[in-house]
């Protein structure tokens, strides 16, 4: 059967309530989920660096991608499209010949990067191979004049420069690995590179949560009068998540993970709520309907009615097991009047917000929060589970 050869921004993975076919990524199947996930992807964030391996352990939001829903395996996810990798694509940094996707089970690759993976691509002419993080990522072989206030064009370096000096990064400051080609070079000054990593996150841009105004990318300088976390994930800035993007009009600080990745505008959850919810990114109390406790930050609400959620409960799951009940509970958007109190941290549990609750035993009740603790819920999911 013949591939299409199109690129990974071309590629569409749908949210059907289906399995993803095993393509030895995982040991078991893999189910879509439209919640906000902190963790790291198995795909792209595979990949490391023999001097920054700690690197690859970093977690981020991940929002409606695959997990594994067997019992243990809880911390396996995937972006939608780490998930189903196309088997060719056609890539900017090897523009002569098609991609196949490799998976190394044993010995990893070398991405052009310097980075090891398990999970990418490579030539089958050359001897090029790209992990999955770089070929979600189309950068251009060649940076147009007067890029980053160069006079010259500046090229993607995709072979070690060995033999030629260390040289420092324009955009952070920090020294470029001559032994990684993983940088843009300028080929009449020698001592002008950039980072491929600092390039995709320039030093002025919009995002869709802020389009009003550009971001300023800064490195590690929170303004005075700046929050110290991120606006949309409440990350704080610190030595690991020190590249700040802010706007100083607004006085407007996200951090580089939601630059990289950023949270869908508006979204659509039935299973959370019955319309349409959309991201308000500002500062302000709110109490969540979907598990009643407070938050301070960039809800999703509903234009329609006065419904407010953090990011982290949409999508909660349906049916669970507990080590406090004998049998499955389920979420329900409110339990009504009644005095409820929660079996598990034994507080009050108020009717009018979202809770778990068992339905062969009616007085039975959880708060959402302490149902999905993960000292207390298997991290299974059991709607439509026998």
């Amino acid at each position: 059967m013949e591939v299409n050869k199109i690129t990974m921004e071309e590629a569409e993975v749908t949210h059907e309530r289906e399995e993803v076919p095993q393509l030895q990524l995982h040991e078991h199947p893999l189910i879509p989920f439209t919640r906000f996930e902190y963790g790291r992807c198995e795909g792209c964030s595979s990949s490391y660096d023999d001097h920054h391996a700690v690197a690859s352990l970093k977690k981020f939001y991940i929002y409606g991608g695959y997990r594994c829903n067997e019992l243990g395996c809880d911390k396996v996810l995937f972006h939608k499209e780490c998930a189903k990798p196309l088997q060719e694509i056609n890539h900017s940094s090897h523009p002569d010949h098609p991609l196949k996707l490799i998976i190394q089970d044993s010995q990893p690759s070398t991405c052009f990067c310097g980075k090891k993976f398990k999970v990418g691509y490579s030539c089958t002419i050359c001897d090029f191979k790209l992990d999955l993080e770089c070929a979600r990522r189309q950068e251009p072989l060649f940076l147009p004049v007067n890029s980053y206030g160069h006079e010259h064009q500046l090229k993607l370096v995709t072979e070690p420069s060995v033999g030629t000096k260390w040289k420092t990064c324009k955009v952070c400051q920090i020294y470029v690995n001559k032994t990684v080609p993983s940088h843009y070079r300028c080929q009449q000054c020698e001592d002008y590179a950039i980072h491929m990593d600092c390039v995709c996150f320039s030093p002025e841009g919009y995002h869709t949560s802020h389009p009003q105004h550009p971001l300023k990318s800064l490195k590690c300088q929170v303004p005075d009068y700046a929050d110290e976390k991120c606006l949309l994930c409440g990350t704080k800035f610190d030595k690991q998540h020190h590249q700040i993007h802010h706007c100083d009009v607004c006085n407007f600080s996200i951090c580089r993970a939601c630059i990289n990745n950023p949270p869908p505008v508006d979204l659509e959850c039935l299973t959370t709520h019955e319309h349409r919810l959309h991201l308000f990114p500002r500062r302000m109390d709110f109490t969540c309907n979907a598990c009643g406790t407070l938050g301070d930050r960039s809800p999703y609400i509903c234009h329609q009615c006065n419904f407010m959620i953090h990011r982290e409960c949409i999508g909660l799951p349906r049916v669970i097991n507990i080590n406090r009940h004998d049998h499955r509970i389920s979420y329900t958007p409110r339990l009504g009047h009644g005095e409820w109190k929660c079996k598990v941290c034994r507080k009050k549990v108020d009717g009018f917000y979202g809770a778990y609750s068992c339905s062969k035993c009616p007085p039975f009740a959880v708060h959402s929060k302490c149902a999905t603790r993960k000292d207390v819920w298997d991290m299974v999911e059991r709607e439509g589970t026998p």
